[in-house]
């Protein structure tokens, strides 16, 4: 237990000399700690944010911790934190910025910050900016960058979303490599059909990202078998929620009843008529400045529109 101890403590005395050093921490784990002992390391309230990073970067490096967990202990890590509002998005700030922490972290960080609500849409995309600005320094690196982060494990689906509509907005990529993106990150997908049906349904919900990328994402699903009719609507009904927020009585009622006329067409037509008219939403708001009324008069419309499709009944 002794040796064990001192293994580990000089594995965080190793790791404060790199994270100080700023540079990306590498180092070679040869130890087995107890999973307690690297929730205690990253929950340290007398660390700062980027350290606690850097060392949950080493150990998922070292095999201590599965790489599919880093959202969660990420998460873990930002909880921690102590003090005000603004003292801990100070902290994601910074940490979103530093050299020691890599880029696949800190995705893991501002989608965690968006569940733990302190960034909206806006903000995370301005952490996402600035997490590549700090990166990367030419529109081809982040692009590459983007590539590779959309093709790992490490970061969440409704991160990945995040970061494809950061580079779509911060101009290096376009809507062909939007769609390109987007097809990589749902192949990305890995488990059952059901866990990827569920990380579907997490970015749908997630506020990091517009209500356009949203409708990319549940129409790309679709054409990769990704859920069904009844699955799209439900998607939709999350993603309204989602990016709308809080709506007056009359635009709750024609929210309502636009998703209630979806269900009740969702089964006459197919995932492919679906995922073109999802597709076809999402290009008329694109880039557009819309009230909420306006975004969801454009979905009712895409409703009509299907009706017109629809085989006549017998």
């Amino acid at each position: 237990m002794i040796r064990r101890k001192y293994l580990f403590l000089s594995l965080l005395f190793a790791l404060f000399l790199t994270a100080c050093d700023s540079r990306h921490p590498e180092i070679d784990i040869q130890l087995k700690a107890d999973y307690t002992e690297v929730l205690q390391a990253i929950s340290d309230v007398h660390q700062s944010l980027s350290y606690k990073l850097a060392f949950l970067e080493a150990a998922v490096e070292g095999g201590l911790v599965e790489e599919q967990s880093l959202l969660s202990l990420t998460q873990e890590a930002l909880s921690s934190l102590s003090g005000t509002l603004e003292e801990k998005m100070s902290a994601v700030e910074s940490a979103v910025v530093a050299e020691s922490v890599s880029l696949e972290t800190k995705l893991c960080l501002i989608e965690a910050a968006v569940q733990s609500g302190f960034a909206d849409t806006a903000k995370a995309q301005a952490l996402l900016a600035q997490a590549l600005d700090a990166t990367c320094k030419t529109l081809e690196e982040k692009l590459a960058a983007t590539e590779k982060m959309i093709q790992g494990q490490a970061a969440p689906l409704s991160a990945k979303l995040a970061l494809i509509e950061t580079a779509v907005t911060e101009g290096f990529a376009d809507a062909q490599k939007r769609q390109e993106l987007l097809q990589k990150a749902v192949d990305a997908l890995s488990g059952t059909l059901e866990k990827k049906l569920a990380a579907v349904e997490t970015a749908v919900k997630s506020q990091g990202s517009s209500l356009e990328s949203k409708l990319n994402l549940m129409a790309t699903a679709l054409e990769k078998g990704i859920g069904d009719q009844a699955a799209a609507v439900e998607q939709m009904k999350q993603a309204l929620e989602s990016s709308l927020g809080t709506l007056d009585t009359q635009l709750t009622e024609l929210r309502d009843q636009t998703l209630e006329q979806l269900a009740a067409i969702s089964g006459k037509l197919t995932t492919e008529q679906l995922a073109k008219a999802f597709k076809g939403v999402a290009d008329t708001i694109e880039g557009k400045i819309q009230s909420e009324g306006e975004l969801l008069k454009a979905i009712q419309d895409m409703v009509s529109g299907l009706q017109q499709v629809l085989p006549p009944t017998a």
